[in-house]
């Protein structure tokens, strides 16, 4: 399992902002962190992700990775062939989090049904 200050620096890898190993500024950081929580609640949302950022699995910690990249390309100086590359995986990434979200509903579990009017 995985943290936020974990994803955070594989975040800034992605980005190229820093190397492996390498302690990120802390006007980076905060840049960083504060999009991780706008789209960890984001995805919450939309039933993508059901963890915590102090406890996140490692089956999605890289998919989460490149989609928390990619929502900061603007925010950094990332040369073209890196841009395209992050919002490729970021397609990429999206699609496995909704694969493995995408699990048969176990039909002896009740569920709550939604009507519009």
């Amino acid at each position: 399992m995985a943290t936020k200050a974990d994803l955070r620096n594989r975040v800034l890898q992605h980005l190229h902002v820093v190397a492996g190993g390498e302690t990120p500024s802390s006007e980076d950081a905060a840049t960083v962190d504060e999009i991780i929580v706008n789209v960890q609640a984001s995805l919450d949302e939309t039933f993508l992700v059901s963890w915590d950022l102090t406890d996140i699995p490692s089956n999605v910690f890289q998919p989460l990775s490149w989609i928390m990249a990619d929502e900061l390309i603007g925010d950094f100086e990332v040369q073209a062939d890196t841009a395209t590359r992050i919002e490729r995986k970021a397609i990429e990434a999206r699609k496995e989090l909704r694969r493995q979200t995408d699990l048969p509903i176990d039909e002896s579990t009740p569920s709550e049904a939604t009507f519009f009017r």
